[in-house]
């Protein structure tokens, strides 16, 4: 009877001993692999770093959107189209720090229909919220509208 009661606390502080050596063997590997994930990613990284470049070039940013401007403006410029373009809060979203671009255009309806198509197919990242046109009644030209187009561009 002395045996069992010897014994039995043995074995089961054996067992728990095997079980948190299983444990620990398998954190082991686990961190093993993710070493080996992490040296294979540093490795890896400079062939991606240009298409990760292109992709941080695709998002505006909103401190410093000279460069979103002057693309809106070359495509007007090349259409022949005039732009005002500011800066408006989205009313519609309850974080105000949401920022959209109200482009009005004037200009002929086919070549706004394409400052409009050009935007939505440039190089950044952006939504179309509305876009909304009216014909310019002028003495000299009847082929004239005027666009309002809001667009939100995606934040880094």
């Amino acid at each position: 009877m002395l045996i069992i009661f010897l014994i039995y606390p043995l074995f089961l502080d054996f067992k728990k001993t095997s079980s948190e050596i299983m444990s620990d063997k398998q954190q082991s590997a686990l961190l093993y692999n993710q070493s080996q994930e992490l040296d294979y990613f540093y490795e890896v990284i400079e062939s991606y770093q240009d298409d990760l470049d292109e992709i941080s070039r695709s998002f505006v940013d909103f401190s410093d959107p000279v460069s979103f401007i002057e693309f809106l403006e070359d495509i007007a410029l090349d259409l022949d189209v005039n732009l005002d373009i500011s800066l408006v809060k989205d009313s519609s979203k309850s974080n105000s720090s949401i920022t959209n671009f109200q482009v009005s255009a004037q200009g002929s309806f086919q070549n706004v229909i394409i400052l409009s198509q050009k935007i939505e197919s440039g190089p950044y990242l952006l939504k179309m919220n509305k876009l909304s046109m009216s014909k310019i009644t002028t003495e000299k030209d009847s082929s004239l509208v005027e666009a309002v187009i809001i667009i939100q561009p995606l934040k880094k």
